[in-house]
This record gives structure tokens, sequence and C-alpha cells, in this order.
């Protein structure tokens, strides 16, 4: 609403002008000011709140992802002149609720094959460092209780031989997502001097993405083959 608001503002401020005609105009240039910043800090909690409402598609593990894109969203926020109040309100509002991170989502996250146990562990970097507190327990609450169903699982099944079913497109956050949660982890495992290979090591031919595609890959760069769209 407000982006179309926004798109027609000479037609708005035309109109007021001449079937009002104020004193005062009623619509100036820091009143528009002032809805174009309203409309872009809102943006992200529209994205969300479509994003966690579909339904042909698992939302719990992109609860971890909104959760991070709030806080650091209220972070950037938070020393702005304009909207200083506001953001203060709903940064003790987001805690009231969020300071936790629920363990269904946060098992929900880590079963994604991307993330597992050290993805998590950087998106809660990413969290501690928006918020400034310390997700140490809420990692280690998370990774004991995924090994003790992991045991009852072993328990029960482990003398059946499953078969792997072929894999299926999915449906979540897009490559460029995961940015965020990894870029931590990564320059913190550069600065203890990890012996981790760095992606400037590795030959460009592996790193074959467009159009959001997936490649097999193979030492010989003439044999890509696209398989799947994420």
């Amino acid at each position: 609403m407000l982006k179309a608001v926004i798109q027609d503002r000479v037609l708005f401020n035309g109109f007021i002008n001449a079937n009002y005609n104020p004193v005062v105009p009623l619509l100036n240039g820091e009143t528009w000011h002032v809805i174009t910043a309203l409309t872009a800090f809102l943006e992200l909690f529209y994205d969300a709140t479509v994003t966690l409402s579909g339904v042909y598609y698992p939302t719990s593990p992109l609860m971890v992802h909104t959760l991070l894109d709030i806080a650091s969203h209220l972070k950037a926020y938070e020393a702005d002149g304009l909207l200083l109040n506001v953001v203060a309100d709903m940064k003790i509002k987001y805690l009231k609720y969020w300071k936790k991170v629920p363990l269904l989502y946060a098992l929900a996250f880590i079963l994604d094959p991307r993330a597992k146990l050290e993805g998590y562990r950087s998106a809660l970097n990413v969290l501690s460092a928006s918020l400034s507190l310390d997700y140490t327990d809420d990692f280690n609450t998370a990774r004991d209780s995924l090994y003790d169903i992991y045991a009852k699982y072993e328990q029960k099944y482990s003398g059946v031989r499953m078969q792997r079913p072929p894999p299926a497109p999915t449906a979540g956050k897009k490559r460029g997502a995961w940015s965020k949660i990894f870029a931590s982890s990564s320059s913190s495992s550069s600065t203890a001097g990890s012996s981790s290979t760095s992606a400037s090591s590795i030959p460009s031919y592996w790193w074959k993405y467009a159009n959001a595609n997936v490649w097999i890959f193979s030492t010989n760069e003439s044999s890509f083959k696209c398989v799947s769209e994420l």
C-alpha cells in the first residue's frame, strides 16, 4: 500500500492541494521522507510474513533465517534518528518472544543439509553480535537434543537397512541467504589459523552457479552438467 502511495506522490499532492487548499501543505517533502523511510523499514517484515506463510514448502527451517534477518535489521536501525524510539520498543518485544531460539526451529535448521551443527553455531554467532547475548547454552542444548534423538533412532532401526530415495527439489532460502551465516564462521576460522581450504585456493571451475542452478562438476571443466534448480 505504501509503495503504491510513493509511486503516485505527485498525484496525491495535486489532489489534496486542489481539493482541501490547506494553509499549511498536508503533504510536503518531510512527509514523503517519513513515508519512504517507513516503507523501507517495514519491507523486511512483510517479506518474512509472506515467506513463513507458505503452505507448499516447510517453513520451520526458515525460522532461524528470519530471526537472524530481523535481529540484524533492528540493530541496523537502532541509531536511526527517525525510527529510534520505534526500534527500541520493537527490540524489547523481539527479546520477549525470541530471546531463546525454540528447540523445534533449531533442530529444523540443523537438519537442513546446508546448515548442520556448524551452520547453527555460525547463526547463533550472528544473533549474538546483533543482540549482545550469549547463545552458548542454546547451542549445547540443541546439540545434545539432536544426539539424544539420533541415539534413539539408531537403537531402534540399527538392524534395518533403508534404501535412500532419490533427492527431490526443495524450496527454501536461496544460496545468497547463507552468506550472512557462514561469513562469520569463515572469518573466525581464518583468524584462529584454521587449516581449512580457502575459497581462493579452489579452482574457479568448481564454482559453476548460474541462475540458481546446481551443477555437477569434476576435475575436467568440460564435464559440467546442470542437474536441478534450487
